[in-house]
C-alpha cells in the first residue's frame, strides 16, 4: 500500500480523487445489454435444457441466486435469446423495482465459475453492462455498490410514483471514478478476497446451524439420547407445569437503549431480531422463565429467558418453580406451537390456547440441562462465528471507503 502522503489529489465534480485517476461517463467504458422478452409459455421445468432464465429475483445484494425458483427455455427459444447469454466480466443489474424501498439496481459481476455448465439468459427486467478492454468489470462491481455513486444513479430513475425503472439511457450519465486498469485489478482481487472469507464464514455458518437442527431433532424428540440418561419421559398439557401469564405494556420512551446500573434488566419484545431484546429498563418482572410471542407474525416463537427481565404485553410467559424453564424445555415447547397458532387475520397464539398444548419431554432435570447445554454450547459457537463475520465485513467496508477513493492505494 502507498502512504496518502506520496499521493497527490484533484478537485473533480464528484470530489477529491488521486490526480492519476479520471472522472469518467459509465456510458464511456459499459456497453449495454438488454434483457429478452420471454414469455410464459417459453419456460420449462425439464432441467434437461440446460438453458436458464435469470430474472430479478436471480440477482440481490451482490450475488447471483441462480437455484432460486429456477425457470429453463428449450433449445430453440434459446437460440432466438442467444445475443443475451451471460458471459465472462458482464455485470448484470436489476433494472425495476419498488421506488420508495429501492429495492433494485443489484449488481453482480459475472465470473467463469458462475456460468458451468448452464447458459443463462437475461429478461427484460435486468439489463447488463459489458466492458471496454480498457477496464476491470470487477473493479467497478464494487464501485456501483457505494452509496454515493447509488445516490447518482437514482437521479436518473423513472417510472411511477410506485414502481421505479433504471433504464441505460440514464445509467450512462453516471459519473465514475477511473483509476489505471492495473490499479482496478489490484483494488478487485483485495476486495474479492474478502468478500470470499465472508462468504466461507456464511457457508460455516449456516452448516452449524444446520447440524444445531439436527441435533434438536433427535433430542427433542427422544429419539437419541445423551449417555448416561435412560429414564422415562413425561406426556403433559403446559397448564400441568407452568404458570401461565403475560408481560405488561411499557412505553419505548422508558427504556434505554444501553445497559447501565440503573437500567440493568432486559426488556422483550415480540421481536425475533437481536432476540427480541428492545434494550434496558429499571425494574423487572420475571426471574429466569420461558416466554412467547402472542400475536403478529411472530406468534408461536418460543424463547428461554436466564435472569431477571422485563417483558412486553405481547409475550406469553411461562413461570415453574420446579426449574422446568431452560432451553431444552423452551425448545421442546417451541417444536409444538405452530399446529396451534390461529391464522385468521393476525396470527395469535393466546394464553387459552397454550395451556392446552401437550408436550413430551424428560422426567429426570439433569437430562434437560445436559441437553440444554448442549444447545447452549451450538449457539455460542455460532454467535462466536457470527462476530468474527462482523468484524471481517466491518474491515471490508473500511476497505471499499478507502481503496475506492484512492485514500489508500495498492
Amino acid at each position: 500500500m502507498k502512504s496518502n502522503k506520496l499521493t497527490k489529489f484533484k478537485r473533480t465534480e464528484i470530489g477529491m480523487i488521486p490526480s492519476d485517476w479520471e472522472v469518467i461517463e459509465l456510458g464511456k467504458i459499459f456497453n449495454y445489454l438488454g434483457g429478452y422478452s420471454f414469455n410464459s409459455n417459453d419456460f420449462t421445468e425439464n432441467k434437461y435444457y440446460k438453458n436458464q432464465v435469470l430474472r430479478i429475483g436471480n440477482v440481490k445484494n451482490g450475488k447471483l441466486l441462480t437455484n432460486i425458483n429456477p425457470v429453463y427455455v428449450t433449445d430453440e427459444i434459446a437460440m432466438l435469446a442467444n445475443k443475451y447469454m451471460l458471459k465472462n466480466n458482464i455485470i448484470i443489474f436489476t433494472m425495476t423495482g419498488t421506488r420508495t424501498k429501492r429495492d433494485y439496481f443489484y449488481t453482480y459481476c459475472v465470473d467463469k465459475k458462475d456460468l458451468g455448465n448452464v447458459n443463462y439468459y437475461i429478461n427484460q427486467r435486468v439489463g447488463g453492462l459489458i466492458p471496454f478492454d480498457n477496464i476491470c468489470s470487477k473493479y467497478y462491481s464494487f464501485v456501483l455498490k457505494r452509496k454515493e455513486i447509488l445516490d447518482e444513479v437514482f437521479l436518473y430513475e423513472t417510472g411511477s410514483a410506485n414502481q421505479g425503472n433504471i433504464s441505460f439511457s440514464g445509467l450512462k450519465r453516471v459519473l465514475l471514478y477511473k483509476p489505471p486498469k492495473p490499479e482496478q485489478e489490484k483494488i478487485a482481487n483485495a476486495l474479492t478476497r474478502i468478500d470470499n472469507l465472508i462468504e466461507d464464514y456464511e457457508k460455516l455458518i449456516k452448516k452449524k446451524e444446520k447440524i444445531k437442527q439436527g441435533l434438536m431433532q433427535n433430542l427433542l424428540t427422544g429419539k437419541v439420547r445423551l449417555k448416561g440418561f435412560d429414564g422415562c419421559w413425561h406426556k403433559n398439557k403446559i397448564k400441568s407445569i407452568y404458570t401461565i401469564t403475560r408481560g405488561q405494556v411499557l412505553s419505548t420512551k422508558q427504556i434505554s437503549k444501553n445497559i447501565s446500573k440503573i437500567n440493568c434488566y432486559p426488556v422483550y419484545s415480540s421481536q425475533t431480531a437481536n432476540n427480541g431484546l428492545l434494550g434496558y429498563y429499571d425494574k423487572y418482572l420475571f426471574d429466569t422463565c420461558i416466554t412467547w410471542t402472542t400475536d403478529g407474525e411472530n406468534a408461536g416463537t418460543v424463547k428461554f429467558r436466564k435472569g431477571k427481565f422485563y417483558s412486553t404485553n405481547v409475550n406469553g410467559v411461562l413461570i415453574s418453580k420446579d426449574n422446568l424453564c431452560n432451553e431444552c424445555m423452551a425448545e421442546i415447547i417451541n417444536m409444538n406451537t405452530s399446529g396451534f397458532i390461529v391464522r385468521n387475520g393476525n396470527p395469535k397464539l393466546m394464553n387459552n390456547v397454550m395451556a392446552e398444548i401437550e408436550i413430551y419431554y424428560p422426567k429426570d432435570i439433569n437430562e434437560q440441562l445436559a441437553i440444554s447445554k448442549v444447545f447452549s454450547n451450538a449457539d455460542n459457537e455460532i454467535n462466536d462465528l457470527k462476530i468474527k463475520l462482523n468484524k471481517i465485513i466491518d474491515i471490508k467496508n473500511g476497505m471499499l471507503d478507502n481503496l475506492l477513493t484512492g485514500r489508500i492505494r495498492l
